[in-house]
């Protein structure tokens, strides 16, 4: 399930960056890649048995709003940062690209999480992901994870 929550970063990162005229051609695909990347380290850093019940609650649409709100201010700030420092965005143009893009990711990977037709996005698989609890299938979250953080 990981590995789909992260494309689906890729996938909304390169749609809202490609169709954002403020972002000029030559720095689409470092955009895009800077986003994706500042996404997947700011939920890496979620990645533990402390943050699981927060996390679990947003992206099944329980309404937490303190929680919720705390993680997609971690994830927009992540991305402004990032924006601004590796791509050399102006502040006004990444905030307006984290402000388009997380919401969206959230909504997507919420609906998918409630959608009883989708077996990969569940509750009970992304809690198993972050306590290790895999069924006897070996690795856990850090298995689900293996490699993608590294280049």
């Amino acid at each position: 399930m990981i590995n789909e929550i992260f494309n689906l970063v890729e996938k909304y990162a390169g749609e809202v960056i490609t169709n954002n005229p403020d972002v000029p051609d030559a720095k689409k695909n470092l955009a895009i890649e800077t986003t994706t990347d500042a996404v997947k380290d700011s939920i890496k850093g979620y990645l533990n048995p402390t943050n699981i019940a927060a996390l679990a609650s947003m992206l099944s649409g329980s309404k937490s709003s303190s929680q919720s709100n705390s993680i997609t201010e971690t994830l927009k700030n992540a991305v402004v940062g990032a924006l601004s420092n590796k791509a050399g965005l102006s502040s006004t143009v990444s905030s307006g690209i984290a402000a388009s893009l997380i919401p969206m990711l959230i909504s997507v990977v919420t609906k998918k999480m409630n959608d009883p037709n989708d077996n990969v996005f569940d509750v009970q698989s992304l809690v198993n992901a972050f306590t290790h609890n895999d069924g006897g299938q070996g690795g856990g979250l850090l298995g689900a994870l293996g490699g993608l953080f590294h280049k």
